[in-house]
């Protein structure tokens, strides 16, 4: 089966033009509230908790929270959903299709290039889905096409920003849409990995 086409370039050379407010699906941070009905469901089931939020931006349409799991602040827009649990954290649209998780893993003595090709090996239960190596941002990536989940096909990218407190971890950013979406979406993690912070790094953007 041929590999999927390149779903988008991440390159510092060529940044999108694109902003937070493009994306936006409000006009305010309610949805970062753990309060908001939906973050309270998923916190009274135990699925995960809404990170505190270090600031928002009304102009720019955007808010800033501390995700623990991964010791680092994230931005997203108005309107998109944040929940940490403990693992991982996942910043999502209220339909659920879109998904960009953001998570730890340990190394143990791979480089970028061994952990790809693990990815790859775990795709061997799925033989049907496409896949293609790509480097994303200087960032080692792998772009899937026809994932399984539940009854629909998705697409997938997985890339690996190095991490600087500990050169045994790594973080991956795994981005899931519905089939057609990744190019569009790629557009919002470039906007969201220029505003990213290790908390070791600095003080979250806006501060």
């Amino acid at each position: 089966m041929p590999p999927p086409s390149n779903p988008g370039a991440i390159d510092p050379a060529r940044p999108t033009d694109r902003t937070y407010r493009d994306y936006a699906l409000s006009a305010d941070a309610g949805a970062t509230d753990p309060e908001h009905p939906l973050n309270a469901n998923l916190r009274d089931n135990g699925v995960g908790l809404t990170p505190r939020a270090a600031g928002s931006d009304a102009e720019r349409r955007c808010t800033t929270v501390a995700c623990g799991s991964i010791m680092s602040f994230v931005t997203i827009p108005f309107g998109w959903h944040v929940f940490d649990d403990g693992r991982r954290a996942l910043v999502f649209t209220p339909d659920s299709a879109v998904h960009i998780e953001f998570r730890l893993l340990r190394r143990d003595g791979r480089d970028d290039a061994a952990m790809i090709e693990r990815f790859i090996a775990d795709l061997s239960a799925h033989p049907g889905v496409q896949w293609l190596k790509l480097d994303l941002g200087g960032m080692a990536s792998l772009a899937l096409r026809q994932v399984p989940i539940g009854n629909d096909m998705a697409e997938q990218v997985h890339m690996l920003k190095a991490c600087p407190f500990d050169p045994d971890l790594v973080l991956c950013i795994s981005t899931t849409t519905a089939m057609g979406r990744m190019s569009d979406t790629l557009d919002l993690v470039e906007i969201m990995l220029r505003d990213f912070r290790f908390a070791s790094e600095s003080a979250p953007p806006g501060a």
